[in-house]
C-alpha cells in the first residue's frame, strides 16, 4: 500500500479542455506529526497501534472494535492542502481543517465517500490550513485503512549567489544590510533603502526548476523574472504575486527553468524585515 499515484489528475485549464494541470499532477501524500483526536472509539485504535498507522506505506488504521476513528495531522505551518487519497470505501470520511489544532473550520468541513475506481479526492480549490482531520464514525470491512492529504510536500528553498538589481533605490537596502538577509534560515530580513524598491538577483550558478516563492510579506505584491545570462529577463514567464498571512507559499502552474531568479517589489513599507526564498521540489 503506497502513495505512488497511478497517472496524472486530468483537469480542465485556461488553455486546453483536458489539459494536465502539472500544478496538481505532481502532489503527493503529506506527511505530518499524526495523533488521535477525541472523538475516537474509547480513545484508542485497533489492536492499539499507533496512529501514523493511517500513512500509505504503513500497515494501516482502524478504529477500535471497528468504530469511530478519528485522526488529526498536523503539517507544522499552514500547507495547502489540494485533497485526500484514501484506499477504504465502505464508509465516509468527514474531513476538517483547523490553524490551531482547536477550533475546526465548520465551512470548510466536508464529507467524502470514495468507490473502486476513485481513490482520489480533489478540493474545489485547495485549502490552507496547519492542522487536517478525518473523522470515520464506522471501520468496518478491512484490517486497515490507509488516507493522507495530498499537497506540494516539503520544498527545498533555493539559494545562491544574491545581489542587487539595478532597480534597487538608491542601489542600497534598508540600513545598508547584505542582500543575504532576504533568506530564511533566521536572518533578520530586508526592505529597500527607505522602504521603497528592493530588487534581488539570485544566481543558481546553474539551469534548474523552480516550481515556487515562499515569502513571509504581504503588503505589497512581487514581481518575478528569469532569466539564463543574468541579462535577458524573460518577459513571457514575469508574474506579480501578492502573499496572504495564511499563504506563505505560492506555486507556480509550470515550473520555471532558469539560471537566475529576481525578484521586485517597488514598495517595501510596514516591516523592519521580510524574507523571500525560491522553491524546488
Amino acid at each position: 500500500f503506497n502513495c505512488n499515484r497511478k497517472q496524472p489528475i486530468i483537469m480542465a485549464t485556461s488553455n486546453t479542455v483536458g489539459e494536465e494541470d502539472e500544478k496538481t499532477s505532481k502532489l503527493t501524500c503529506l506527511k505530518g506529526q499524526t495523533k488521535l483526536g477525541d472523538l475516537a472509539w474509547q480513545n484508542q485504535t485497533g489492536w492499539g497501534k499507533s496512529s501514523d498507522k493511517l500513512n500509505f506505506n504503513e500497515e494501516g488504521l482502524v478504529g477500535h472494535n471497528w468504530k469511530q476513528l478519528d485522526v488529526i495531522t498536523d503539517f507544522g505551518s499552514n500547507t495547502s492542502l489540494y485533497g485526500v487519497k484514501c484506499d477504504y470505501n465502505k464508509n465516509p470520511v468527514v474531513i476538517m481543517f483547523s490553524d490551531d489544532g482547536k477550533n475546526w473550520n465548520k465551512l470548510a468541513m466536508l464529507t467524502i465517500k470514495f468507490t473502486d475506481n476513485e481513490s482520489e479526492h480533489m478540493f474545489d480549490k485547495p485549502v490552507q490550513s496547519r492542522y487536517g482531520r478525518m473523522l470515520w464514525a464506522k471501520t468496518e470491512g478491512v484490517n486497515g485503512i490507509h488516507a493522507q492529504f495530498l499537497g506540494h510536500g516539503q520544498s527545498r528553498m533555493l539559494t545562491g549567489k544574491m545581489k542587487l538589481g539595478e532597480f534597487s533605490f538608491e542601489m542600497t537596502t534598508g540600513w545598508k544590510k547584505s542582500v543575504e538577509k532576504l533568506n530564511f534560515n533566521g536572518e533578520e530580513g530586508l526592505v529597500g533603502h527607505y522602504w521603497k524598491q528592493l530588487d534581488v538577483i539570485t544566481d543558481f550558478e546553474s539551469t534548474i526548476s523552480i516550481t515556487g516563492i515562499r515569502s513571509d510579506y504581504h503588503k505589497n505584491p512581487v514581481i518575478l523574472m528569469f532569466s539564463n545570462d543574468g541579462k535577458n529577463w524573460n518577459q513571457i514567464e514575469m508574474m506579480t504575486i501578492e502573499f496572504t498571512e495564511k499563504e506563505p507559499e505560492q506555486y507556480f502552474d509550470k515550473a520555471v527553468n532558469a539560471r537566475f531568479g529576481r525578484m521586485f517589489w517597488v514598495k517595501t513599507d510596514g516591516t523592519k524585515g521580510f524574507h523571500a526564498q525560491f522553491l524546488s521540489m
